[in-house]
């Protein structure tokens, strides 16, 4: 993907290429407009070619759609795209070995990956067009409502909006995926997880508008049951987004009611 050979020159010592970044990911926000449903089913991008470009696109789309979810101004939705795009950018700088390492980071290689948030700052600041916004969601975007994150264990109230945004998107994309220690879930589950989490780490009104966005969009939508069951959603309760109605074989499922269920997989639509 061409965002991987921009990434690649930053890491090579250049200034973030910001047009060149906005031209890869405009053709793809506007594609999202039209059909937002897809964020259910980020396979979408699994055709790029590692996990890193792809979360930096994924976070940068689901980061735009909070953005106007949440009423944010339309002149900033661009930069808050941006925001999710290049919120790891920090970590060009970080000893590849770490990056890639599949068991778990020992204390010290722990304390060298969280510098990623401060050296995104840098590089951020550094670079033409880019508000001093992208640079905060990348210096905060692993802090915590209740000051339990890093690097600086800032409560909730010290954080820029940006950066509470794509905390929220980063997380949902991060469940969402395969990755070397964890295998996908499925979107509905991460979603119930996030609104767990929330409590106390996530803005709560960001994950609200957030559930709200990805799931009004799911009716139509076919899914596999926690038994097996294939039905499809047709209707979703505002109070409890994540637990739809599944039309199978002519009958209704509402997973309201049964709770020993849940959707494991979104199929297409």
């Amino acid at each position: 993907s061409t965002l991987k050979n921009l990434l690649i020159r930053v890491q090579g010592g250049d200034n973030i290429p910001v047009m060149e970044v906005r031209e890869v990911v405009a053709p793809i926000l506007s594609q999202f407009q039209s059909q937002p449903q897809v964020m259910l089913s980020l396979r979408h991008f699994a055709k790029m070619d590692s996990y890193a470009y792809e979360h930096a696109i994924a976070v940068g789309i689901i980061s735009y759609m909070i953005a106007k979810w949440i009423k944010v101004p339309e002149k900033e939705w661009m930069q808050v795209a941006l925001a999710g795009t290049l919120l790891d950018v920090g970590k060009t700088k970080i000893d590849r070995r770490i990056l890639q390492k599949p068991g778990k980071l020992t204390t010290e290689e722990f304390e060298e990956m969280k510098k990623h948030t401060v050296y995104g700052y840098q590089i951020i600041k550094a670079s033409h067009g880019l508000s001093e916004g992208v640079a905060l969601a990348a210096l905060q975007h692993h802090e915590r409502e209740d000051g339990s994150g890093y690097p600086l264990g800032l409560p909730g109230t010290k954080l820029h909006l940006y950066s509470k945004i794509v905390a929220v998107a980063d997380m949902y994309h991060a469940m969402c995926s395969d990755r070397i220690y964890q295998k996908a879930q499925s979107p509905y589950m991460v979603v119930e997880q996030l609104v767990q989490d929330s409590f106390g780490k996530l803005d709560p009104y960001i994950v609200r508008a957030f559930v709200d966005g990805i799931t009004q969009f799911a009716a139509g939508t076919v899914v596999e049951l926690s038994d097996g069951t294939i039905g499809k959603i047709v209707f979703t309760d505002r109070n409890q987004p994540t637990r739809p109605m599944v039309e199978t074989g002519g009958r209704i499922i509402n997973l309201v009611d049964s709770r020993h269920l849940s959707i494991v997989k979104v199929l297409e639509k």
